[in-house]
């Protein structure tokens, strides 16, 4: 099995969907959909104003293509999540890598706005490169070397599946932090 296969295998086993795209039209026609124009705000508990789509630091053509297919009231966020809190749909961000043993993506999210993106949406997505997966953690340490050799302070995190947290009567609830 390819390291590829066991990532995917293992981030499916994490709870994770995996979906190859083969350009940027397709990565905004699939988070596009996942855009819920009925939802409720979080906080309020009240309708939405409008859907949200958050997408820091991607590149201008992603950021191009999520534009021509967001419907007319929906908003595209690249900075300034915190303001939006509750009300983010879905949230883009680029993996560095992934893991294939543990299923694990590698995010570079020292810019608050993207940290926000994986954290605070319904619904997170990970654009990860293809070739990008490596066999194991020991792999991954080269890659967080590198990012964390320069001069300024950076952030790094490993993302595996939805969020998840349980109290101490061991209930177990996905997709919050806890």
């Amino acid at each position: 099995m390819s390291d590829r296969q066991l990532w995917e295998e293992r981030a499916r086993a994490a709870g994770s969907v995996v979906v190859r795209v083969a350009d940027w039209d397709a990565v905004a026609a699939y988070a596009v959909a996942l855009v819920r124009p009925d939802r409720e705000d979080l906080i309020s508990g009240e309708a939405a104003p409008h859907p949200v789509l958050a997408a820091p630091g991607l590149p201008a053509p992603c950021l191009d293509a999520l534009r021509a297919r967001l419907a007319p009231d929906a908003e595209l966020l690249e900075r300034g999540l915190a303001a939006q809190a509750g009300g983010i749909d879905v949230g883009l961000a680029r993996a560095l890598a992934a893991v294939a043993d543990t299923g694990s993506c590698l995010v570079e999210d020292t810019d608050e706005n993207v940290r926000l993106a994986t954290m605070l949406p319904d619904i997170s997505l990970l654009l990860l490169p293809e070739g990008a997966v490596l066999p194991d953690l020991s792999a991954a340490g080269t890659v967080v070397r590198d990012a964390l050799s320069g001069d300024a302070p950076r952030r790094l995190t490993f993302i595996t599946g939805p969020s998840r947290t349980a109290d101490i009567e061991r209930v177990l609830t996905l997709g919050v932090h806890g």
